[in-house]
């Protein structure tokens, strides 16, 4: 079988659940030759994502090639490890870092065993296992996960001003503009932001903006519903970069927090709203 994307189109890449070698399961069969299964990389991130959003932390991944399998009976032995104790931390770490690991860690397997250097296939079959997704219907929950968001559009009706339709006039005179506009350099101080917090407070929102409830509004082309990381007391004021100090919100709330004559009551609402937050006094 094969799944589809967040735009709803199908990845060619063939997968199957199954029960082998002991371990209950999902099968991602190889990459090749040529383009069989040419999607393997994108099919395994969407995998590897959708088990991140259904709240499950860590996964096991066995080597399942036809060749591997004769010459390592021992499921151990075949077992792809990231950390010591053979598991994958999916929690820990992007959908896409995750894979970068899974395929590295495969290249140091060939068709008769393990090797010291890694120079192999990073994309051979696979068996992806999971404690908690024990029956076929569990899987397929995981497989159909719909996390592709509609598209929302903006209400500018509770506009407070008397006379909205003042910034619907056009000017008096059309601006002629610049056909090659004046390109200057500027320097700038920019604070160096983890990424491990943007990724937790993007992880915990499901795809939600914190402020708003409302559903992100489109799919990213790296397939992950978008919303922004706002720090509630921002950097410049002397605000954290700590998963107390950041929320998850649409562009739209973004900017409100940012330039709404009212982004101070709007900030109120939010420590009332979100316990994880913690009122810093910079």
């Amino acid at each position: 079988m094969k799944i589809n994307d967040a735009n709803g189109v199908e990845i060619d890449s063939e997968m199957s659940i199954v029960f082998e070698d002991g371990y209950f399961g999902l099968i991602l069969e190889s990459w090749g030759p040529k383009v069989r299964n040419k999607d393997y990389n994108k099919a395994l991130e969407v995998i590897i994502h959708r088990l991140k959003l259904s709240g499950l932390k860590r996964i096991e991944i066995f080597l399942a090639s036809s060749g591997i399998r004769k010459s390592l009976n021992n499921m151990n032995d075949r077992r792809i490890k990231n950390h010591v104790d053979g598991f994958f931390y999916i929690d820990k770490d992007s959908a896409i870092d995750n894979r970068l690991n899974i395929s590295k860690s495969q290249k140091f397997f060939d068709a008769t065993g393990k090797k010291q250097v890694a120079s192999g296939n990073g994309t051979k079959r696979i068996l992806i296992h999971a404690k908690d997704l024990n029956s076929e219907d569990a899987w397929m929950q995981i497989l159909d996960f719909n996390y592709k968001l509609p598209l929302k559009v903006a209400n500018i009706s509770n506009l407070k001003e008397k006379d909205p339709s003042k910034y619907l006039q056009m000017p008096a005179i059309k601006p002629e503009g610049q056909i090659n506009p004046l390109r200057i350099t500027k320097t700038v101080n920019v604070f160096e932001r983890d990424p491990k917090v943007v990724e937790w407070v993007l992880f915990t929102s499901y795809g939600k903006c914190e402020n708003c409830n409302s559903d992100a509004p489109f799919i990213s082309i790296n397939g992950e519903p978008f919303l922004e990381v706002h720090h509630v007391v921002s950097l410049s004021a002397g605000g954290p970069d700590t998963v107390d100090n950041c929320v998850a919100l649409c562009p739209n709330c973004h900017r409100k927090m940012h330039f709404s004559n009212e982004h101070e009551d709007l900030k109120s609402a939010l420590y009332s709203k979100i316990t994880r937050l913690k009122k810093y006094n910079c």
